[in-house]
C-alpha cells in the first residue's frame, strides 16, 4: 500500500479470502501484531515512497499505522476476518513486547499456509478429477524437464541428454511457476521483459525455542528493524519462523545460503 501498488494488494487479499473459503484444511487465519512506540511520525517518508521516491527509514507512528490498516480493511471488505484494532501494551491476550520500547499494539488479520506441498497435491487431485469428469486426458510429470522448441514443449526425464522426448505437446499456454527462478526461466524462453522478482536474498531462521512460541500464543509479530526493514516473527507449527533479510543477490537461487551476519542481524532484531 505504501508504494501505491493497490492492484497487488487487492489481488493478494482476494486470493487469501478465496483460499480461506475453499481450503480451510490447509490455510488458517493468523493474527499479526504491530508494536508502535509513538503516536505520530513517519508521514513524510511514507508520502515520498507513495509518490515513487526514496526516503530514509523512520519509525511509523500510531496514526500512520492505523491509517494503513484502515486501507487494508477496505481492500479486504469481503473477508470474514475481524478488522484491525489497537490497544495499549499489556492488554489481555496481547503479545508481550517490551513496554519500555512500545506503547501500543496494532493488530490485523491475515492467513498462513504451513504445508504448501499438501495444498499442491490437493490441486493436482482436483485437476485429475475435473479431467475425468470432462473426459479429457490428464498427465503429471515430476522430475522432468521441459524445453520449448518453436511451438512445442518437449518433456524429458531430468538428467537425460538427447534422444526422443518422453512426450511432445503443443501447449495452449505455458505458466511460469518457477519461483525464485522466474527471471532466469524467462531468459531461457527468450521472453524479453523487465525483471519480475529482482535479485534479493531474504533469509529466515526456524527455532524450536519453546518459551518464544508460548509467548507468541499463536499470533505473529510484524516489527521494523532500526534500518527500516520489516521483520516477522511467526508461529510455525511447533516452532517459530523469524525473517527476513533483504540483501542484493544476482546468482543462482539454488546457491543462496543464509550468512552468519544475516542470522546475527535477525537475532539482534
Amino acid at each position: 500500500l505504501e508504494y501505491g501498488e493497490f492492484s497487488l494488494v487487492r489481488e493478494s487479499l482476494e486470493e487469501r479470502n478465496r483460499l480461506l473459503r475453499l481450503a480451510p484444511q490447509y490455510v488458517r487465519p493468523l493474527q499479526l501484531a504491530i508494536p508502535v512506540g509513538k503516536r505520530t511520525g513517519g508521514w513524510l517518508p511514507s508520502i515520498r515512497r507513495f509518490l515513487g521516491g526514496h526516503a530514509p527509514a523512520t519509525e511509523r507512528g500510531l496514526w500512520l499505522v492505523r491509517a494503513g490498516l484502515g486501507f487494508y480493511d477496505l481492500y479486504a471488505r469481503d473477508s470474514q476476518l475481524p478488522r484491525h484494532a489497537a490497544a495499549r501494551i499489556g492488554s489481555a491476550g496481547s503479545v508481550p513486547v517490551d513496554p519500555h520500547r512500545y506503547r501500543w499494539l496494532c493488530t490485523y488479520w491475515d492467513a498462513q499456509i504451513l504445508y504448501p506441498e499438501r495444498f499442491v497435491v490437493a490441486l493436482v487431485e482436483d485437476a485429475r478429477a475435473l479431467a475425468d469428469e470432462q473426459g479429457v486426458e490428464f498427465a503429471l510429470y515430476t522430475y522432468h524437464r521441459v524445453q520449448l522448441v518453436r511451438d512445442r514443449a518437449e518433456i524429458r526425464r531430468t538428467g537425460e541428454r538427447g534422444g526422443a522426448p518422453v512426450r511432445s505437446v503443443q501447449p495452449a499456454a505455458v505458466v511460469n511457476a518457477t519461483g525464485a527462478w522466474v527471471d532466469r526461466t524467462l531468459t531461457q524462453l527468450d521472453v524479453i521483459t523487465r525483471p519480475l522478482i529482482g535479485g534479493t536474498q531474504g533469509s529466515h531462521f526456524l527455532t524450536f525455542h519453546r518459551p518464544l512460541a508460548e509467548a507468541l500464543g499463536g499470533q505473529g509479530v510484524y516489527a521494523e528493524a532500526e534500518d527500516g526493514r520489516p521483520v516477522f516473527v511467526l508461529p510455525w507449527d511447533q516452532g517459530t519462523l523469524v525473517g527476513t533479510t533483504d540483501l542484493p543477490f544476482t546468482g543462482d537461487p539454488a546457491e543462496a545460503v543464509a550468512a552468519d551476519d544475516e542470522l546475527d542481524y535477525l537475532v539482534g532484531v
